[in-house]
């Protein structure tokens, strides 16, 4: 299993209120049933986290915000050496009433607060040539809909930091 994190950093104008900054941790995992083999086809599960750390959960209770709803979340990771080039983990079930303020690693601050999204599995080749599978997340890949504050659609200025994720592709036999 390979992980990756990223973080989302986006302003949201917020109805009636001050602009608000949030940072929210994905966190990615890939499993691959075996190595990358030129010609061969191997199953490859995505699964996806959102975190929304003690900073962010103490922004938004900060702003008005002490229980959202989380709509929908749908994570697209890209396969670059490989087909099918996308890959999609999402939240099947929203979430209502996700209260914020609760304390959930017992330190004294409200959050973390974790959303683990459903995990997809695919048949996957490697694409002829390649050397390698690239798995990336880019901005136009998320979709985070809180209640009425949609992520990153609304957001101002929206920033992704992470790295991508690479499997090497071994030749076939």
């Amino acid at each position: 299993m390979q992980e990756g994190s990223y973080t989302l950093r986006c302003t949201i104008d917020t109805v009636d209120r001050d602009p608000l900054l949030l940072d929210i941790t994905i966190e990615l995992a890939y499993l691959l049933s075996a190595p990358y083999t030129v010609a061969a086809s191997v199953d490859l599960t995505f699964s996806a986290s959102v975190i929304f750390d003690e900073v962010a959960s103490l922004a938004l209770i900060d702003d008005g915000f002490d229980v959202i709803d989380v709509n929908s979340i749908e994570i697209t990771t890209s396969l670059d050496g490989a087909t099918p080039s996308m890959l999609e983990a999402s939240l099947t079930n929203g979430v209502n009433d996700l209260d914020l303020t609760l304390d959930t690693d017992q330190n004294g601050v409200a959050g973390p607060h974790r959303i683990e999204l459903d995990p997809a599995t695919t048949a996957t080749s490697a694409m002829e040539g390649a050397s390698e599978v690239e798995l990336a997340l880019a901005l136009e890949q998320i979709s985070l809909v809180l209640g009425d504050v949609e992520v990153p659609t609304d957001c101002i200025s929206a920033e992704l930091r992470g790295f991508t994720t690479r499997f090497p592709v071994r030749p076939s036999d």
